[in-house]
């Protein structure tokens, strides 16, 4: 059986209870070698074949903490891309150098064109490295949005929409540098444009109203549902205090979801297009019936979704992934 490597950005981002390392361990607990590389940890050589320098871990471990710590103690070992039966991107492009991440997803095109399986495909990650993805989703299925680098522009579709919408950058996790703007007259906007373009493109969404009780993270296998004992691999994140904003990061608290007949629905919608991108497991984020971001690198969620449910929706997942690999 071939070995499998798990790309990160570094393993000094792994930490236990993390969907990586949770996934991690459930390959491992099937035994199956798999190697954690990092970001720098990639190499073309020069016959044009590729390699990397990977931690292993033995099979059997039964801890993602034992995970995060093997993979630490471990030492790098070179090993050709050739052997390997599976790759798995697990990477941040918002953390970290964007001209890195483009240059290790031009490497990952290259090796999935000689053979070897990566997911998510890396032209689908490509197309979904900011949150300009989003366009690729049925008009119905998101927000009005604009994506620009023009002041001018910008106030012309905020004032289109009649009210409230959201403003924050292309590339960026975690609820950072997203603002609430009242209309096209909001005395902030100028200093919030001044603050996204400093660092790239903005893009404009019009505000949904459901927002104010917060978001809910779906995640989807090959553009469906994940399903188990009767519950669904989601999570409804719901703001505290006076931020609107619910990720966990900045104090948004998890709570169960409900597969209502309207998330079904959108699922149905948005589906056909993730898997005609190569898209294998995604977390879309949802507000009232639209998606307002796609994550499509390493999406998280999986422990609270199955803390609710009472199931565990990663084995479904490494279920898929065994199916993905090559022996």
């Amino acid at each position: 059986m071939r070995p499998w490597i798990v790309l990160i950005n570094g393993v000094d981002t792994l930490s236990a209870g993390q969907s990586t390392a949770d996934m991690l361990q459930r390959i491992s607990a099937r035994g199956q070698r798999a190697g954690v590389v990092g970001l720098h940890d990639l190499e073309t050589r020069a016959d044009g074949s590729f390699g990397a320098y990977a931690r292993w871990l033995p099979a059997g471990l039964e801890t993602s903490a034992q995970v995060v710590q093997t993979a630490r103690s471990a030492a790098s070992e070179s090993c050709d891309m050739s052997d390997v039966g599976l790759v798995i991107v697990r990477l941040n492009p918002g953390r970290g150098s964007e001209a890195e991440h483009q240059l290790v997803l031009d490497q990952l095109v290259l090796m999935a064109a000689t053979g070897v399986p990566v997911v998510n495909e890396p032209s689908g990650l490509a197309l979904g490295r900011t949150k300009l993805y989003l366009s690729r989703l049925p008009v119905d299925a998101r927000p009005p949005t604009l994506v620009t680098r023009n002041a001018d522009s910008g106030r012309q579709f905020i004032r289109g929409l009649g009210g409230r919408c959201v403003v924050k950058p292309v590339t960026g996790t975690r609820g950072r540098d997203v603002f609430v703007v009242r209309d096209a007259d909001d005395p902030n906007l100028n200093q919030i444009f001044d603050v996204m373009f400093r660092q790239g493109f903005a893009m404009i969404q019009g505000f949904v109203p459901e927002a104010s009780a917060g978001d809910t993270r779906v995640l989807l296998l090959n553009g469906r549902l994940i399903e188990q004992d009767g519950g669904i691999a989601a999570v409804r994140r719901v703001p505290t205090g006076s931020d609107f904003r619910s990720n966990v990061h900045v104090g948004g608290v998890p709570s169960p979801a409900v597969a209502t007949p309207a998330l079904r629905d959108l699922v149905e919608r948005v589906g056909p297009q993730l898997r005609r991108d190569g898209l294998f497991l995604v977390g879309l984020d949802v507000i009232g019936n639209v998606v307002v971001e796609a994550n499509v690198f390493s999406p998280g969620g999986f422990a609270d979704a199955s803390k609710f449910a009472g199931t565990d929706f990663l084995a479904p997942v490494v279920d898929a992934l065994f199916a993905a690999s090559r022996p």
